[in-house]
């Protein structure tokens, strides 16, 4: 299994770089309805997508979680107030999220109430606002 917090200082630049931060996050509001307000970005990583998620949709309050110290305190950096040392079976940082990633999706996100990706996104749809995102 791969040490994230080892991985933490190369890893956007061995993951494509700001060229991919960009598709991706551009891919990922893509799914995410006008509506939303709030998103939880459950593994965020270094917070490289993250950034442009809250950076891209002025209206949309993005909250980043990752397990690994190292990956969360460089989304920190990134994202000042904003993530939280925490996994996919944390309680939501704000309460209630309108729309979260799932890390079985990888560089996607999906509305949280499909429950298309099964057990590790369980407490992530749990932290979805009751409507979810349709």
């Amino acid at each position: 299994m791969l040490d994230y917090d080892k991985e933490a200082e190369v890893y956007d630049a061995s993951r494509g770089g700001e060229p991919r931060a960009e598709a991706a996050a551009r891919a990922v509001l893509s799914l995410v309805p006008p509506r939303a307000r709030e998103l939880l970005d459950v593994a965020c990583g270094t917070g490289i997508v993250t950034r442009r998620l809250a950076a891209d949709r002025a209206a949309l309050r993005v909250t980043g979680a990752d397990l690994a110290p190292a990956m969360a305190r460089r989304a920190a950096a990134r994202l000042p107030g904003a993530v939280v040392l925490a996994d996919s079976r944390c309680d939501c940082p704000s309460g209630r999220a309108d729309s979260t990633p799932s890390p079985a999706c990888g560089c996607s996100i999906w509305s949280a109430v499909s429950g298309t990706y099964g057990r590790s996104s369980a407490s992530a749809r749990a932290c979805c606002a009751p409507a979810g995102c349709t």
